[in-house]
């Protein structure tokens, strides 16, 4: 049965799709299927990340995104900053995950130095890609880590980053 404006409605409201347990399918396009997979990709990306990432208009890119977060599909912090106003940070839910067939992600809002640092590597990752080979690198592969990995605090194998040895 045709929506406002002509538009076909989704089958279920994305609340009730939560409620049974499957994903809200029918509210992605294309963008958000890009966005999806960008985020199945990276992991974890910021809505500036996205933007370069996809190409598109920053306001259709955030518009989006908060279709993805009300379906319940990507979840979203962000982070405190000193001055200004830090970028959302967005990861895949269980459903996300589901929908492109990815391994379920871990919980992310109780770590958010992970969360940021996650989007970190991934803009790392953009940097070689935009301005490596200016500079004479160049980016042969992209793979994520496993989620869950134990961080370590070292610097050099042996030497705990808390107490660094001087050079004598």
């Amino acid at each position: 049965m045709p929506g406002l404006l002509g538009r076909a409605r989704p089958a279920l409201p994305a609340i009730v799709c939560r409620i049974r347990g499957e994903p809200p399918l029918r509210v992605l396009r294309p963008t958000g299927h890009q966005c999806v997979a960008l985020l199945g990709t990276h992991e974890v990306l910021t809505s500036g990340q996205l933007v370069r990432l996809t190409g598109l208009p920053e306001r259709t890119v955030q518009r989006h995104l908060g279709l993805l977060y009300r379906a319940g599909l990507v979840n979203r912090v962000r982070p405190p900053r000193e001055v200004g106003t830090s970028p959302y940070h967005y990861w895949l839910t269980a459903f996300g995950a589901a929908f492109i067939g990815v391994e379920k992600p871990g919980p992310r809002s109780d770590d958010l130095a992970g969360v940021q640092a996650t989007a970190a590597l991934s803009e790392l990752w953009l940097a070689v890609r935009d301005r490596g080979k200016g500079v004479g690198l160049e980016l042969r592969c992209w793979r994520r880590l496993p989620s869950g990995l134990p961080y370590q605090r070292t610097l050099i194998p042996g030497r705990s980053a808390s107490s660094p040895q001087r050079p004598r």
